[in-house]
């Protein structure tokens, strides 16, 4: 068997750990196949009525996933399984090997069990439909002006929004290169 363990850098959590007194076993805040929730409304949005108590301890300082993976006994080692706030390179500072798990090289079998949830089915998901876009800014940015003259909502970085027509339908994500800011929207 495989035991998880949430290591919570929020005050609010450290209270209620200290307060419970003994080892506390608590699933993630959001319903299963929804994207992880970075404020506390987030979860009343997706909660409310279900369950009982709701903490605010404010908004998340990394609005990524939880990174998984899977220690060797046998090495200073892991595997990594699910990828998330810690990234490959702040595992390197600990372990002196990092694998990536089959799953995250796109070389897992059909019927293959993934080790880590989110890694082989629709697992995170937003409720709309979304469609990536990638090409030069100009080609990008001329798309995004037609869906949005259509009555689509674009996502963009904040480097796009002058060439865009206004729309309560835009919604930027930061800038191009501001990574921790992306990941908590």
């Amino acid at each position: 068997g495989t035991v998880a363990m949430r290591c919570p850098s929020n005050g609010a959590a450290h209270a209620l750990l200290r307060m419970a007194g003994i080892p506390v076993a608590a699933p993630s805040a959001n319903t299963s196949g929804r994207p992880s929730p970075t404020t506390a409304q987030h979860v009343i949005d997706d909660l409310f009525g279900k369950i009982p108590y709701i903490i605010d301890g404010g908004n998340c300082q990394v609005g990524l996933e939880s990174t998984i993976v899977l220690p060797h006994e046998s090495e200073n080692s892991v595997t990594l399984l699910r990828p998330g706030g810690i990234t490959v390179e702040d595992l390197y500072t600990v372990c002196e090997k990092v694998y990536l798990d089959q799953a995250l090289q796109g070389r897992l079998q059909s019927d293959a069990q993934p080790l880590a949830p989110g890694m082989k089915y629709r697992h995170y998901a937003p409720k709309s439909p979304m469609t990536g876009v990638v090409g030069e800014d100009r080609n990008v940015r001329s798309f995004f002006t037609q869906k949005l003259k259509n009555g689509f909502g674009v996502l963009c970085f904040d480097e796009d929004v002058p060439f865009l027509p206004e729309s309560d339908k835009l919604i930027t994500l930061g800038g191009k290169r501001e990574y921790d800011k992306q990941a908590q929207d």
